[in-house]
């Protein structure tokens, strides 16, 4: 018995020598090694290194739920990064559809909203999944159903998204250069050039007084080896792969960019126009000689990094931050207020294009009282009330419960059309903060009330009109029947009046974000 415990002592005393001895000479970070650091000195991640020796040429992930190991070296990410793999496999239902209807019509109230902030263009570049545009790289068990989900949510977005995956599956088919990583997740320079290309392409329609890079900007001017990517390096295999980095060309080098800390204004770095990583906190990149003087604020993520360059080249003061902290709407409204940006543009990876963040309700404002109608304006009629009382000729009202709320008939099915605005005139009695309104249109082709068909507004006197037809793209084909105003802060004004509402077509030339 004590022999069992002095060769057991004696085991773990070797590797307390063993292990530390391995990561001083022989691991991938012995050039940099800290022999201080305890957690370096016994760290065994060459334990996985080793078995991914072994395992990922027979095809084999030791970490699938981060990495898929497909052909010829390429690596793909797994279901742990909002379950990519398993939406890209399942078969599209009518939920997907409905997402990205949902996901379209929050679009078009951000792009109202700016436009009322005084923003000229709002844009949602879609990053394509590496596995979509490179499935022939990818294990067969992968490979997406056609239509995909993605082919499905993408199908309801409206003219606010860029979708680059066509152009991006066509120049992978003529480029005998890889346009995303092998052994990471993004795309690299070419993809992105390609991707920021399209955006170009697309936004030049709405804003034809922007300059854009040349053709020759797009072009590589060479390349040099890289490191391995982040899905190598889940592997531990940094030391075993390396890919080729296309340099870029000459308009892009020419370019130098400073990058300033927004809130602060201390700069952090001042050089060549490189790739800018994605920052947590707003980060201002000046570049002086872009093509165009205009403020762009370009909430984004990783995959903005490679397409920064195209950005700078284009636009001479980019305010950057990564969407998920960016599109909260107290940092949002401190960000337009402050930098007061002439677009905002977003950059997002498909797997992510469908976070709540982007189907998040606005407060929107509305549309001020000079705008011109064109036609005659059309009124609703009380029809009934819930937990309110009518107190004085049907525009008298107090609230008598939680949940209150007026419902208004309109006169023989009114036609919608793209110029439809509601004009509400309330007066609050007890008024002491913004009154907070949500108002809900039912139509021939929809007899019900439901939130796809709301609008959530803070009321102004100053701003009455509120615009239904950005907000509903099928209002121009059907009859408006029934309008629904329920007052969403009923602690805030207990007692109003309010006239019934009315339809107002309103021109497009009159001050009115369309």
């Amino acid at each position: 018995m004590k022999k069992h415990i002095i060769g057991l002592l004696l085991l773990v005393a070797s590797s307390l020598l063993v292990i530390p001895s391995f990561n001083l000479f022989w691991s991938d970070r012995a050039s940099t090694f800290d022999w201080t650091d305890p957690a370096a000195l016994y760290n065994v991640d060459f334990g996985r290194r080793l078995l991914s020796d072994v395992l990922v040429p027979l095809g084999i992930s030791v970490d699938p739920s981060n990495v898929i190991v497909g052909r010829n070296g390429w690596f793909f990410l797994g279901d742990a990064y909002a379950r990519g793999v398993s939406e890209q496999r399942r078969i599209p239902d009518e939920a997907d559809r409905e997402r990205g209807m949902e996901i379209s019509r929050t679009a078009r109230e951000w792009q109202y909203a700016l436009c009322q902030a005084g923003i000229k263009a709002y844009k949602i570049i879609v990053g394509p999944n590496k596995s979509e545009i490179y499935a022939e790289k990818a294990p067969s068990w992968m490979k997406a159903p056609s239509p995909s989900v993605a082919d499905t949510f993408m199908g309801e977005l409206g003219p606010q998204y860029v979708d680059v995956r066509q152009a991006l599956a066509d120049a992978a088919k003529q480029s005998h250069v890889p346009l995303y990583y092998p052994t990471d997740s993004h795309w690299n320079r070419l993809g992105a050039g390609v991707a920021f290309r399209t955006f170009a392409e697309q936004t030049a329609r709405d804003l034809p007084d922007i300059r854009w890079p040349s053709p020759e900007s797009y072009l590589a001017s060479g390349r040099q080896a890289r490191s391995a990517g982040d899905l190598a390096a889940f592997l531990n295999l940094q030391r075993d792969y390396s890919e080729w980095e296309e340099l870029p060309s000459p308009p892009i080098r020419a370019l130098r960019i400073t990058q300033i800390d927004w809130r602060s204004g201390k700069p952090l770095l001042s050089g060549p126009n490189q790739p800018v990583p994605r920052w947590s906190t707003p980060i201002l990149v000046r570049s002086p000689d872009a093509l165009n003087q205009r403020r762009v604020l370009w909430l984004r993520d990783s995959f903005g990094t490679n397409m920064s360059p195209y950005m700078s080249q284009t636009f001479s003061d980019i305010l950057q931050l990564h969407w998920s902290e960016g599109m909260k709407p107290e940092v949002l409204k401190e960000l337009v207020d402050g930098f007061k940006p002439d677009y905002v543009f977003v950059t997002v990876v498909e797997r992510d294009a469908r976070n709540e963040a982007f189907s998040k309700p606005l407060i929107l404002p509305g549309v001020n009282g000079h705008a011109k109608e064109t036609d005659k304006p059309i009124a609703a009629t009380l029809h009934s009330v819930h937990d309110v009382v009518v107190s004085d000729q049907n525009s008298g009202f107090a609230i008598s419960g939680p949940d209150p709320s007026l419902v208004f008939d309109l006169p023989n099915g009114t036609a919608g059309s793209d110029k439809t605005h509601v004009k509400i005139d309330l007066n609050c009695q007890s008024q002491s903060q913004p009154v907070q309104l949500q108002m809900f249109w039912a139509t021939n082709m929809a007899a019900g009330f439901n939130e796809a068909r709301s609008i959530r507004l803070t009321y102004d006197p100053s701003k009455p009109l509120y615009p239904l037809h950005l907000l509903d793209s099928g209002l121009a084909g059907e009859r408006l029947t029934k309008l629904r105003v329920d007052v969403d802060s009923p602690a805030v004004c207990s007692k109003f009046d309010l006239a019934p509402p009315v339809l107002v077509a309103v021109s497009p030339h009159s001050e009115v974000c369309n």
